[in-house]
């Protein structure tokens, strides 16, 4: 989402938080309706019990369980029109915060993160003179706006489609295009 920028030591370089009051608020607003996840103390917590296959969590009973600094929110909106319409709803009821569409999903940052500004910080901590980007839906068009390359797949929206450099059939191939540059 870009509020969390990591060096390869695992190290935090950069990071953009929601107040634990705000996501109180949140939760209050949308937990009858929707499963929440928490991204915070470089883990994911849940109230959520049933087996999510290989995602690694933190189920949670109570949000005063949830430590350290939080980087986002997520949630299933169950259907790609529904998540448009709870990305209006998040954005009207909560101005702190930025809704990314990815799909069905909602991802939740601070005001003004996203992925782009994600890039941007990674590379003035980093010193890095370029880079490339590949993404497949709404939430990545801030990266794919912010990167020196961009790709995306031809199942994407063509809202990806219409503003990438390369549209490829899988990421090999956008590698093989980036080492014949």
């Amino acid at each position: 989402t870009g509020a969390l920028v990591l060096n390869k030591e695992r190290e935090v370089i950069y990071k953009s938080t929601i107040s634990k009051h705000l996501l109180h608020e949140f939760y209050n607003r949308y937990q009858k309706d929707y499963d929440i996840f928490i991204q915070a103390n470089m883990q994911i917590y849940t109230f959520l019990k049933e087996d999510l296959g290989s995602m690694v969590r933190q189920v949670i009973t109570s949000l005063d369980e949830v430590e350290g600094d939080i980087y986002g929110l997520s949630m299933n909106a169950k259907t790609d029109e529904n998540a448009r319409k709870v990305c209006l709803d998040i954005e009207e009821h909560f101005p702190e915060l930025t809704a990314h569409q990815n799909k069905e999903y909602i991802d939740i940052t601070e005001k003004g993160c996203s992925k782009g500004l994600g890039i941007l910080k990674l590379k003035e901590l980093l010193h890095l003179e370029e880079v490339a980007g590949i993404g497949d839906s709404y939430n990545d068009i801030p990266m794919l706006e912010t990167v020196d390359h961009s790709f995306t797949f031809p199942t994407s929206p063509e809202s990806l489609t219409s503003i990438v450099d390369d549209v490829v059939d899988s990421v090999e191939e956008a590698l093989d295009i980036l080492m014949k540059e």
